[in-house]
């Protein structure tokens, strides 16, 4: 079974579902993650491949990314990508790891921070997905971001914007737990406690926890 640490972990998990089941994410699709070395990001690339997609993780540390490739080798799924800021280059490797003979990935997940607001991840990303593809903006950007009309026009790319997750896909993500498809605890998620306080604690913990963000770690407020 599972304990109250691993169970504490499904929001990193659930709110990136939300984005992925809103563009039909299906087994056998690739997916490009970017930024995929925050919470969010992060958790969508466990999602994702529990979903049985293939996923391009994209993000500028090279150190989580690698900790990322590690904990996920053994599903053959995953490959890591990091950016350079260069559109047209990160776009070429986008489009190389894909493992779609050139076409470009399936879909596309953005998780940018508002501090990623000018960032050619974006416009990369978008670039990368193949015709029909499709995009999910999850992130937390204020105000606007540059996308390429012409190319969204004649690829007939789609656009899709999520905010959180519906009451059905939490039904779908808890049968996803329930069934072993994705698997909590550090060894399946890669998601592990780092820090635990009682109410007495909550100043620390919450010091703890800005200090402690990113992909694979959580500090937890334990009553």
């Amino acid at each position: 079974g599972y304990s109250i640490e691993d169970l504490c972990a499904i929001p990193a998990f659930l709110t990136p579902f939300g984005g992925l089941a809103e563009i039909n994410l299906l087994p056998g699709e690739t997916i490009i993650i970017a930024p995929a070395t925050g919470r969010f990001g992060g958790g969508a690339v466990t999602t994702a491949l529990a979903m049985g997609a293939t996923v391009v993780a994209c993000g500028r540390n090279e150190a989580t990314l690698s900790a990322i490739k590690r904990t996920f080798a053994h599903t053959g799924r995953i490959e890591t990508i990091v950016l350079t800021g260069d559109r047209e280059m990160d776009t070429c490797a986008m489009i190389s790891a894909s493992r779609n003979q050139g076409k470009g990935a399936d879909a596309f997940l953005d998780f940018s921070p508002p501090a990623a607001a000018k960032s050619t991840h974006i416009a990369a990303g978008m670039a990368a997905l193949r015709p029909f593809g499709r995009a999910c903006f999850a992130g937390g950007i204020y105000g606007g971001v540059e996308i390429d009309y012409l190319g969204l026009m004649m690829r007939s790319l789609r656009i899709q914007g999520r905010m959180m997750y519906s009451r059905e896909m939490v039904v779908r993500f808890i049968k996803m737990v329930e069934k072993g498809n994705l698997r909590l605890g550090e060894e399946g998620s890669g998601m592990r406690t780092v820090g635990r306080f009682g109410l007495e604690g909550v100043d620390e913990g919450i010091e703890m926890a800005g200090r402690e963000k990113g992909w694979g770690k959580q500090v937890l407020l334990m009553p």
